[in-house]
């Protein structure tokens, strides 16, 4: 992907911002689910993949911090995978396929079984949430995201298996990622009325990640100003929803797309 990426260049004298939120869906379903664990991890600025990381390496807080930072590296990546794989509550065999293609990570039939169930032994609300939401899509053939957004799920009702497996996942999954993607969609929408575009450009949305071209001499006051946006839309003023975890965007400016110099900490 990085090497197409490349293609994308800003115009001489701008650079190419890139600024995604930061674990939106795990921070959208810790409210959804009302997780007490995540929450508290979110509010106290702290590392879910770190925290996961414990559970697929089996250790204890102050072990995994004595590993070597190459280690605790590998392991934080293998906990990336367990935590967007089982937050929809991907099953053992799926989620084996699901890391090695997403990740480049490897388990065992014997490690994914352990995983999962003391990841959601950890995480305790989110197969309470999964069941809730579930019940919800069979009882009125749709599910609602906090922006009040409808995801139609008639196929709920199939006669095949895996088809109403399907549609139950979609009601997990569907409300979540509707709002981690519109939450840049309002961004940008407030942006493109108050942001002069001469100064900054917006050029296009992946995802969850805005990408905008901004003269050098302004490139932080770029990241600043579309940071700003994306972590401050007013939910509860539009939507009546009052989130128990900040939102949190992260950013980053280059050359090209491909190229991206990620400003780690960046205020």
């Amino acid at each position: 992907a990085k090497a197409y990426r490349k293609m994308f260049v800003p115009p001489p004298g701008y650079y190419l911002i890139e600024v995604d939120l930061s674990q939106a869906e795990l921070r959208i379903a810790a409210c959804m689910a009302n997780d007490k664990t995540m929450i508290d991890i979110y509010r106290n600025n702290g590392d879910i993949h770190k925290s996961t990381a414990l559970i697929v390496a089996g250790v204890t807080q102050a072990q995994f911090d004595a590993f070597l930072k190459e280690k605790q590296k590998e392991l934080r990546q293998k906990a990336k995978a367990v935590n967007f794989g089982f937050l929809y509550g991907m099953g053992w065999r799926k989620f084996i396929a699901y890391a090695k293609t997403e990740y480049n990570v490897t388990f065992t039939e014997k490690e994914a079984q352990r995983i999962r169930v003391e990841f959601f032994r950890k995480y305790r609300s989110l197969s309470r949430w999964h069941e809730a939401m579930r019940s919800f899509a069979q009882r009125h053939k749709f599910v609602r995201s906090f922006s009040g957004r409808i995801r139609h799920l008639p196929m709920i009702d199939s006669p095949e298996d895996y088809i109403q497996q399907e549609a139950g996942r979609q009601a997990i999954n569907s409300p979540v990622q509707e709002f981690g993607s519109s939450l840049g969609v309002m961004a940008q929408g407030r942006m493109n009325e108050e942001i002069d575009p001469d100064a900054l450009q917006i050029v296009g949305f992946i995802h969850d990640a805005v990408v905008a071209y901004v003269k050098k001499e302004y490139v932080d006051w770029g990241m600043r100003t579309i940071k700003r946006y994306m972590e401050t839309n007013p939910l509860e003023e539009w939507f009546g929803v009052r989130l128990q975890v900040p939102i949190i965007a992260e950013v980053g400016f280059g050359e090209n797309l491909g190229e991206i110099h990620e400003c780690e900490g960046f205020s």
